[in-house]
């Protein structure tokens, strides 16, 4: 599949990306600028001695990091919220999160807020209530103990130090001294001083033991909570792209969603594929107005009258061995313009220098006399009932142009245009022209099935965007089952905004060798068309409503007379 055919829906359905895009920018500035600034820090702790040891055993690492495990999850229970909002005097906290570092001691605390000071205030008595709740937490009475034994510590290695020096001077003595009776004083005084020593060594690993400084499950805070000054949200504008970004993906993809649940006919190859039958030609859609439809009269030169010659090529150069001496168009449903296009065709037809006849067996809702201006009182269904003939209702609109409009309507129109009467007719007029274009009602009613047989080839016009797949795949079948000659399809009323990225370039095309016109969606433009189209075709339809007699041999040839 080709790049384009990926790029079509996003182009097709541009304005839903762009209405994502501007709707979720502004809906997120909108919220972002509303947003105060957010600000964030950080409070880090370190379980136990361990990492302070020269050679720390692997069971006490291991401890210690189950140990930050469960200080993490106890921060975030009602016991340590609560001390916390107590001691600051708060009534509620900013969100904060506990989390033990990966394979290590340590523990951080994150404390996000509006207000920095709070956040630091808040992430600091975190970590110093957590302290509290472990053995070597300590209250007011408890620092107070923890001071005294540091006191008695202290004088322990002092008393300790000052006996080991006695013991080094006595034995510097003992080495000089020659009297058995000092030396034997000496070595006892040594030996006092000895046991003086143990003790004061033994109290002193007692005293130590109790203060805390060699536990395992102690918390120490190594980096403590500091003023945030930068919000962390600082960079609203990432915000509005990102949320933009998002839109724009969501919209793509409910670009392709729709593009798929579309199941009217549009492309080119997409038409060939499934019906399995050429596009002879498309047409663009043009604007509503009063004009009645005659646009390659009306405008001649326009990109609009170059696709119905190009149409008129194509009818050509296919049936080079065969010509089409007679053409049905007609369509799926109402409303697809086949009644605009046969008159064109048969108008661009006659301008080649073929004799045209247009009938209009539309015997149930007929237009061609009002696009022609002439009028419906006698026509093809009078003819087919054998109350006239081809003088009567047949009209020259212009040297190789002739038309022969519905007539009355009757009751049954199957009837007629299923009747031998009508197989007679038409073979008089392959005679008497050399093309006969029908205008037949759509595929919903019988009528077309009954005249497709009869004629040498079927023009199919579907309507761009309109026209279901399901529906022309169930008419086409229902041509091959009556054994009917299809020709091709004609593509109408293709969307302008399509023709930039469909399979519709061509228009453009005919535009440079055009003559400079309005654009057709411009109002003056619009005006200006109209009038220039009346002005040229006014002389020719003053006398187009009067009948024209045909005379009409018993050989096929015809005299005109007016």
């Amino acid at each position: 599949m080709e790049l384009k055919a990926y790029l079509i829906p996003l182009l097709r359905f541009w304005w839903l990306l762009c209405v994502a895009a501007v709707v979720a920018a502004i809906s997120s500035f909108l919220f972002v600028r509303q947003q105060p600034d957010i600000y964030r820090t950080r409070t880090t702790l370190v379980v136990g001695t361990t990492v302070y040891e020269a050679n720390p055993g692997g069971q006490d690492i291991w401890l210690s990091q189950q140990l930050a495990g469960f200080y993490a999850d106890l921060a975030n229970r009602a016991t340590v919220r609560d001390a916390t909002m107590a001691a600051l005097g708060l009534n509620w906290l900013p969100d904060y999160a506990v989390r033990p570092l990966a394979n290590s001691q340590l523990m951080e605390i994150t404390v996000t807020d509006t207000n920095p000071l709070r956040a630091q205030a808040v992430a600091n008595e975190l970590a110093n209530q957590l302290i509290l709740q472990t053995p070597g937490g300590m209250t007011q009475e408890d620092e107070e103990q923890q001071q005294f034994v540091q006191q008695q510590l202290e004088q322990l290695r002092q008393r300790i130090q000052e006996t080991d020096e006695e013991i080094a001077n006595l034995r510097e003595q003992l080495l000089d001294m020659v009297s058995a009776r000092q030396i034997a004083d000496t070595q006892q005084e040594i030996q006092l001083l000895e046991t003086r020593l143990n003790t004061l060594q033994s109290n002193y690993a007692s005293l130590l033991t109790s203060s805390g400084q060699e536990a395992r499950n102690t918390l120490t805070v190594i980096e403590s909570a500091v003023l945030p000054t930068n919000p962390i949200n600082q960079n609203r504008a990432m915000v509005v792209l990102l949320s933009s970004a998002i839109a724009l993906m969501i919209a793509a993809g409910g670009a392709y969603v729709l593009n798929y649940m579309d199941d009217t006919l549009k492309g080119k190859d997409e038409i060939t594929k499934l019906l399995n039958l050429p596009v002879l030609g498309h047409f663009f859609e043009l604007p509503d107005d009063t004009s009645n439809g005659l646009y390659v009269v009306e405008q001649p030169r326009s990109p609009f009258a170059e696709a119905f010659r190009s149409l008129r090529i194509n009818l050509d150069y296919m049936n080079v061995d065969k010509p089409l001496k007679s053409i049905l168009i007609t369509s799926a449903s109402i409303g697809e313009g086949k009644s605009m296009l046969a008159s064109n065709l048969a108008v661009i037809l006659a301008q080649g220098g073929k004799k045209v006849i247009l009938v209009d067996a539309d015997l149930r809702k007929p237009t061609i006399h009002r696009r022609f201006n002439i009028q419906n009182g006698k026509g093809l269904s009078d003819m087919i009932g054998g109350n006239v003939d081809f003088r009567e209702v047949i009209y020259q609109w212009s040297s190789k142009l002739f038309i022969i409009p519905a007539g009355h309507i009757p009751p049954t129109s199957v009837e007629l245009l299923g009747s031998p009467r009508m197989n007679y007719l038409l073979e008089r007029m392959k005679q008497i022209a050399d093309v006969v274009i029908i205008d037949s009602p759509a595929l919903v009613v019988p009528d077309a099935a009954i005249l497709a047989p009869k004629v040498d080839g079927l023009l199919y016009v579907a309507r761009y965007g309109y026209t279901r797949k399901v529906a022309a795949k169930s008419a086409l079948e229902q041509m091959d089952r009556i054994g009917a000659r299809m020709i091709g399809v004609i593509l109408n009323r293709v969307s302008q905004k399509d023709l930039i990225y469909g399979d519709y370039y061509s228009y453009n095309n005919y535009s440079y060798y055009s003559e400079e016109v309005p654009a057709l969606n411009n109002g003056h433009g619009k005006i200006y068309n109209f009038l220039r189209g009346r002005l040229r075709t006014i002389s020719r339809r003053v006398d187009h409503h009067h009948n024209t007699d045909i005379q009409v041999s018993e050989s096929g040839d015809e005299t005109d007379s007016t």
